[in-house]
Order: structure tokens, then C-alpha cells, then sequence
């Protein structure tokens, strides 16, 4: 299977009107995009939103093990996408694996990059968005 990389899935969005039912369903808003987006509204698609629903389990091939090494290792797998007028305008993506809770009761962590499949769900979810 050929090597994608985060860019390549976003670049195939751009552009692409987004389901208005299903970034309901899926996303959460975020207010207003910054920087570049700073004309766009900012989504989140929170795997915590999505992994423990059979339907999208099924329909993004997330597998027991990757969803279990989620929890296990306390990762936090997000899409944050940028629409304006409907129209995706950008978007990233951010995991973020938690080592420990601090003895302020902050936890803390350190940012990485997705795995190939990682990336390849994020590039199914993408995919339901626009369809």
C-alpha cells in the first residue's frame, strides 16, 4: 500500500462542499479559524465523538486494536477542518498522547505524528464529509 501523508489528504478537500447533516453529526464548532483561516470556521472531529458508535466503526475501519491503544495510551486523534460557505478551505491534523497528570492536576504530553492508518481513516472520515 502506498505512503500517504497529511497534506495529500488535505489537498484532495479542498474545495469540496462539506454534508451539512453530517459535520453536524461528526463535528463540533470551534469558532472562528485563525491565521490563513481566519475567514473560515474552525470544526473539530474528535475521535471520541466517532470510535464507540458501531456505524462509523465500521464505515472509517477502525479497528479494535487502534481504538483500544487510544484509550490505553491516552491519545487524543482530531481533524480540525476550516469551511467557509459550506466549501473546505483547509484543515490538519493533531494527536496529542498524554504521559501524565501534573501535580497541578494538568496533564501533560507531547504532540506526534498520525500513523498510516491513522491518516487513511482521517481520509475516509474526509471522504463521508463530502459525499
Amino acid at each position: 500500500m502506498a505512503r500517504i501523508d497529511e497534506h495529500e489528504i488535505f489537498a484532495r478537500y479542498i474545495g469540496e462542499r462539506v454534508c451539512d447533516s453530517k459535520l453536524q453529526a461528526l463535528a463540533r464548532s470551534n469558532g472562528t479559524g485563525y491565521g490563513a483561516y481566519a475567514d473560515s470556521k474552525e470544526y473539530i472531529i474528535a475521535h471520541v465523538d466517532y470510535y464507540d458508535k458501531e456505524e462509523y466503526r465500521k464505515l472509517f475501519k477502525l479497528t479494535p486494536t487502534l481504538t483500544e491503544r487510544w484509550d490505553y495510551r491516552g491519545i487524543d486523534f482530531s481533524i480540525y477542518l476550516y469551511i467557509r460557505d459550506g466549501i473546505i478551505t483547509g484543515g490538519h491534523l493533531f494527536k496529542y498522547i498524554e504521559t501524565s497528570q501534573s501535580s497541578h492536576f494538568r496533564p501533560t504530553g507531547y504532540e506526534t505524528d498520525a500513523t498510516q492508518q491513522e491518516l487513511r481513516i482521517a481520509d475516509r472520515i474526509l471522504q463521508y464529509m463530502v459525499s
